[in-house]
């Protein structure tokens, strides 16, 4: 049985704004949207602002990539469901799409820095596993 995915994206413009603005916590949040992957543009956070609830919301891994030029600047974060394999945590465009035999398109999910201004640089963060499970390697 093949199951749909729900892909949502959503320029938040600060996400602790938004969390306040709706009177939600971020797990109250993601479920809310109901989606598989959620892709948010300009969170504004910087690495030293992240806390448990931030980076370990349950059900779901999260991925963040930080403004090196400018803290609380852009920024962007991906939260994963938990129950999606992960094949990859990159920055960048990276690689073409590749096929494999009877399974289908294999992607990767890329979160990019500000373009056009060669100082700002991302950098790429995803939070490990307090629990020492095996996660994919970030390249």
């Amino acid at each position: 049985m093949k199951r749909k995915l729900r892909l949502v994206t959503w320029n938040v413009n600060g996400l602790r704004a938004v969390l306040q603005r709706l009177e939600q916590n971020l797990q109250q949040f993601l479920e809310s949207l109901e989606a598989d992957i959620i892709c948010l543009q300009e969170s504004k956070l910087t690495r030293s602002e992240l806390d448990e609830e931030l980076v370990r919301p349950p059900g779901f891994d999260a991925f963040y990539s930080f403004c090196r030029h400018r803290g609380g600047y852009s920024g962007v974060v991906t939260f994963v469901k938990s129950d999606l394999p992960t094949v990859a945590a990159e920055e960048g465009l990276t690689g073409l799409w590749k096929t494999k035999d009877n399974v289908g398109h294999v992607g990767s999910l890329h979160n990019e820095g500000e373009k056009g201004n060669p100082d700002a640089r991302c950098d790429f963060f995803k939070w490990a596993d307090n629990k020492g499970a095996k996660r994919p390697k970030t390249q």
